[in-house]
């Protein structure tokens, strides 16, 4: 009789813990991929974050913004919940703050890393044998 793997399986650690390796690596690096997003943004200021190529084209911080809601999104989808709410509206690309200056750029700093590490979280409280059923949901 075959027995179901969960996180705390032998069989199961290595699994969740190259999803995390993964995940931390495009966040703060060595990455495969070239520059983490936490390098790329190492020594941004604010005036440079604002920059648009074009006024109908998105700004750094609008990234940084988009970044933190979808790590956000998927740490909830992972829990399974409902409807959540995100820190900051509207929630897929929030507006930018009013003044939009250092103190403001260091809380999306904060808030993107907070939320990096809350699905860090996540993901280590998951277990293998629902991985499968989960992709696409």
């Amino acid at each position: 009789m075959a027995t179901r793997r969960t996180s705390s399986s032998p069989a199961a650690e290595p699994t969740i813990a190259l999803l995390l390796d993964h995940l931390e690596r495009a966040f703060r690096g060595p990455s495969w991929h070239g520059t983490s997003l936490r390098g790329t943004l190492r020594g941004m200021t604010p005036a440079r974050a604002l920059w648009r190529a074009r006024p109908d084209r998105n700004c750094i911080w609008d990234l940084v913004l988009h970044a933190a809601y979808w790590k956000y999104k998927v740490r909830h989808r992972l829990a399974g919940g409902g409807r959540g709410s995100f820190a900051r509206s509207p929630a897929n690309f929030p507006a930018l703050p009013a003044p939009s200056d250092a103190a403001a750029w260091q809380r999306d700093l904060a808030l993107l890393d907070a939320e990096h590490e809350q699905l860090l979280a996540a993901v280590r409280g998951l277990g293998t044998a629902g991985l499968p059923e989960r992709r696409g949901s």
